[in-house]
């Protein structure tokens, strides 16, 4: 199981930088498949710093934010979607309790007892 992490931005030149530099950092390259940032076509300079990071996949979409999740979630290779805003900093190792949290579910789905 790999996470693809897809974050919408509109006008966020001031945290998307710190976002992804923090998100690289903490990412455990065994568990995170990509990150794809989706932009609403923004007004000041995110793109532009989007773009500087190689290893982010960043796509252009119409503005709105479902429209912007959806446009990510299409191209997205990961397993697991993990939808984050852009001044929401996870914690760390928080790709590992995603993974426990769906593998957790898979299995009570795959017992003989009911999920309600």
């Amino acid at each position: 199981m790999k996470i693809s992490i897809i974050i919408p931005v509109y006008n966020e030149e001031k945290t998307i930088g710190l976002l992804l530099d923090y998100l690289l950092k903490i990412q455990n390259k065994n568990t995170v498949e990509e990150i794809i940032v989706v932009d609403g076509k923004s007004l000041d300079t995110t793109k532009t710093i989007i773009q500087s990071y190689i290893s982010v996949n960043c796509l252009d979409s119409k503005k709105g934010r479902a429209i912007q999740m959806n446009t990510g979630a299409k191209i997205a290779k990961g397993s697991i979607l993990y939808f984050l805003h852009c001044d929401s900093f996870p914690p760390e190792n928080f790709d590992l309790q995603i993974i426990k949290e769906v593998q957790n579910h898979l299995t009570l789905s795959n017992s003989d007892k009911q999920i309600y």
